[in-house]
């Protein structure tokens, strides 16, 4: 009876570093990526909550946020902690009146209304492009009639914006822009990974697909 007794207590001591995680357990930015690629790919650990990072020098191309869980021989990323930020959008008024063509006030700022001084506006049919002044302020000119018309605004620093408007009427148009980088955020999803090996420096997953992936921890300098 000893000798069987041993026999389950090695088994369940083999079975530990699988079964039975904290959550404080995993802590750190861990990469299935190389040290010294063009690209990043980390995910930070701490108290119970991740994020998710991935892109190169101009910033991230990916983002996201939420609560992680060690559950058996899981982990699971639930991303429900992202923040959406504001993309660009546009307010306008319009009128019109008897004249045989249509004007178009433009202000354009940053999303957090701040005027940008930087801007052209586009009209790629007409081939035309117009600079804003310091304060912001752009001002177009249509012949009246012509159908929809879209208008491209761009700047070097920002996310570029188009619209569309028509020539019936005339318009005085508020334009946001947010600021670069275009990064994409993840909301709302859950994905498991069951954990093969969990060591002090590495993750060794299996993903949906079957897939190995080793996750090393990354040292912080």
């Amino acid at each position: 009876m000893m000798q069987k007794g041993l026999i389950v207590i090695k088994w369940l001591f083999i079975l530990a570093p699988y079964f039975g995680y904290s959550q404080d357990k995993l802590f750190g930015v861990y990469s299935p990526l190389m040290f010294g690629q063009e690209y990043y790919k980390n995910y930070e650990f701490k108290n119970g909550v991740f994020e998710y990072r991935y892109g190169a020098s101009l910033g991230d191309d990916e983002y996201g946020k939420g609560h992680y869980f060690l559950k058996n021989d899981s982990l699971v990323l639930n991303y429900n902690l992202t923040e959406l930020k504001v993309n660009g959008y546009h307010k306008f008024k319009r009128y019109k009146n008897s004249a045989d063509s249509i004007e178009i006030k433009l202000n354009i700022y940053e999303t957090y209304k701040n005027p940008l001084s930087r801007v052209n506006v586009l009209n790629m049919k007409s081939r035309y492009v117009v600079g804003v002044n310091d304060k912001g302020v752009a001002h177009l000119k249509f012949k009246k009639g012509i159908g929809v018309v879209k208008i491209d605004v761009t700047e070097v620093d920002y996310i570029g914006y188009s619209f569309f408007i028509d020539t019936k009427y005339n318009y005085e148009i508020d334009i946001f822009l947010r600021k670069l980088p275009n990064t994409v955020l993840i909301k709302n999803e859950i994905i498991n990974y069951k954990i093969i090996e969990f060591k002090e420096d590495f993750l060794l997953l299996e993903n949906k697909d079957k897939e190995i992936i080793k996750w090393k921890k990354q040292v912080k300098y």
